[in-house]
């Protein structure tokens, strides 16, 4: 299930399950007609947080709509600065496309990974929440929750 809910000014996607990338095909073609449904809609600069598979997943579908729309941009907002030094091959190669990279903090602490989504959370004006399940209890989803009161669309 993917919830959009509205705010700022640019795209978000946050994940809170990993068990998501089981279902990656199905999760991509989700994803794929939200992004076009964004695009369509006039938004072109899109926060990726490269937490795992469906976040590679997300910023692998901007880039190739960026080939058809040169005017979208895809930043990627990572906890700490050594993630980007520890990651595989193919997540370099995703974020060496990005249009630009903000780093939270140089080194990991307990709270990076929710500071970095609270901080993709507030600059956004469309978020694309993908959930494992229907509960959606995980920290992301509450907080955007607390950030926002109102759903626009559930996909």
């Amino acid at each position: 299930m993917i919830i959009v809910v509205m705010f700022m000014s640019s795209v978000c996607f946050l994940c809170d399950c990993d068990s998501l990338s089981r279902s990656s095909a199905s999760l991509r073609e989700r994803l794929s007609e939200s992004l076009e449904n964004a695009v369509y809609q006039g938004y072109h600069h899109f926060l990726c947080g490269f937490n795992g598979e469906a976040d590679c997943i997300f910023a692998a579908l901007v880039l190739a709509l960026k080939k058809e729309y040169p005017c979208i941009l895809l930043e990627a907002c990572l906890p700490y600065y050594e993630e980007s030094l520890f990651s595989t091959p193919p997540y370099r190669n995703l974020l060496a496309q990005c249009d630009q990279i903000m780093f939270f903090s140089e080194k990991p602490d307990p709270n990076s990974r929710e500071r970095r989504d609270l901080a993709m959370l507030r600059r956004c004006s469309l978020a694309l929440v993908a959930l494992g399940s229907e509960e959606g209890t995980d920290f992301t989803l509450r907080q955007a929750l607390l950030e926002r009161d109102r759903f626009l669309e559930l996909i």
